[in-house]
């Protein structure tokens, strides 16, 4: 996309190509490794080179989080491995709603930030992040005016830069989404992990269930945000929020993972099946992680499987490609979930709480929850049987040839910072 100014000189060109490259080219005294556009998510929208690695990933994320505050710094460094920094700009409407971030990766160790970040105050920086903002979230040319003592002057929309004493248009104010957007990236997370009760030795390793918590109430879910979060279509951004927390956490305690395995399984929503970006985004971070792949597990809920079959089949594949183990949450066994019995992405069924019941039911009850799991083991899957609360159900099952069994009272959840002192204390 290219325009002409009123002068009738051609305006720069102010695609996401043009404005990357000529951002990595703006600082000619440091040696940048990789430029990178995103969007307010952190997912990116161009990318000079290469991959991102998780901690590249971590930083935009970590930098989006920060720019949601409208009285943030405009800059954030971050030290990354390997003796690097990630420069992230912030880009933000002329109503100064973030809409979009560049992260630069330099060489060398940050120390002090103050000069790092004085090389990208420059009037050319900035007059490239209001174009990467126009990008975002464009601005009619009736919008992009300027007041020269007299009547607006349409300067067309490109030139936003030079938009100065404006009045803020209604179209302009952030809408409910993007508050709820911005509450979100400032609640703080914690992760909690349940372990799941092994019936037999699949898998050969430590399984466990990541939960979200959040606030003073630890030991339950944050209903309210989820519920808020899924109705505005923003439930990625939490699964994001989750897994970026579990790899970080996994990256930094290496010991929790490499003399005893451990599989680490997150839920995923709806909105992450509709989330064209969020298979890629997984992959880039572990495929590039120094962590096992087997450590990371996944799970869908069965009504979303069948809901959203397309997006079922991008993530199956995503993670049948990498290696990480795939679980069908609430598997029903019914009619309509046959077929994922034959999808060769998946490794794992958790039963439902209905198809769990059929352990305390009458004996043609149990004989056909003994039949789904001999289907399930000859098809060397794992089986996970959820609301197990009675031992002698737990041996019946164990008899039938279940793996797992998962319930509060056989493995009460406790925060996973908890794995390292465990081991400290063993």
């Amino acid at each position: 996309m290219s325009s002409t100014n009123r002068s009738g000189t051609p305006a720069p060109e102010v695609s996401l190509e043009a404005i990357g490259k000529r951002l990595r080219g703006s600082v000619p005294a440091l040696r940048v490794q990789l430029c990178a556009l995103h969007d307010a998510q952190g997912d990116v929208l161009w990318l000079s080179e290469g991959f991102l690695g998780p901690d590249e990933h971590c930083a935009v994320l970590s930098a989006c989080e920060t720019f949601a505050d409208p009285k943030s710094p405009d800059v954030v460094v971050e030290e990354i491995e390997d003796g690097r920094c990630a420069v992230v700009l912030r880009a933000a409407t002329i109503a100064k709603r973030f809409v979009a971030a560049a992260m630069l990766i330099v060489e060398g160790r940050a120390g002090n930030n103050a000069p790092l970040i004085a090389q990208f105050q420059t009037a050319a920086i900035s007059e490239l992040m209001r174009e990467l903002a126009w990008v975002r979230a464009p601005v009619t040319p009736a919008v992009a005016v300027v007041r020269a003592g007299g009547p607006l002057v349409d300067t067309g929309a490109p030139a936003l830069g030079r938009v100065i004493d404006m009045p803020v248009p209604a179209t302009q104010v952030a809408p409910e989404v993007d508050r709820l957007c911005a509450a979100l990236r400032r609640t703080e997370i914690s992760l909690h992990v349940q372990r799941l009760v092994p019936l037999s030795q699949a898998g050969g390793m430590r399984r466990f269930e990541v939960l979200l918590r959040s606030g003073a109430e630890q030991d339950k879910a944050p209903t309210k945000m989820l519920q808020r979060a899924t109705k505005a279509g923003l439930a990625s951004m939490i699964d994001r929020r989750v897994f970026t927390a579990l790899l970080g956490w996994l990256v930094k305690h290496g010991a929790v993972w490499s003399a005893d395995p451990a599989q680490f399984s997150i839920n995923l929503s709806a909105t992450s099946l509709r989330d064209k970006h969020f298979a890629a985004f997984l992959h880039n971070c572990i495929s590039r992680a120094r962590v096992p792949r087997t450590s990371f597990g996944f799970e869908i809920a069965e009504p979303d499987c069948l809901a959203n079959p397309a997006g079922f089949a991008m993530l199956a594949g995503t993670f049948a490609k990498l290696g990480c183990t795939l679980a069908i949450d609430d598997f029903t066994c019914s009619r309509e979930s046959l077929a994922l019995l034959k999808h060769p992405g998946i490794g794992a069924y958790k039963f439902s709480q209905e198809l769990s019941a059929l352990i305390g039911g009458t004996p043609a009850d149990r004989a056909r929850l003994k039949k789904i799991l001999s289907i399930i083991r000859a098809l060397n899957r794992t089986s996970v049987v959820k609301h197990v609360n009675d031992p002698e159900q737990a041996r019946a099952l164990k008899a039938y040839g279940a793996d797992f069994t998962q319930s509060y009272a056989a493995s009460k959840p406790f925060p996973l910072e908890s794995l390292m002192v465990a081991r400290a204390a063993g």
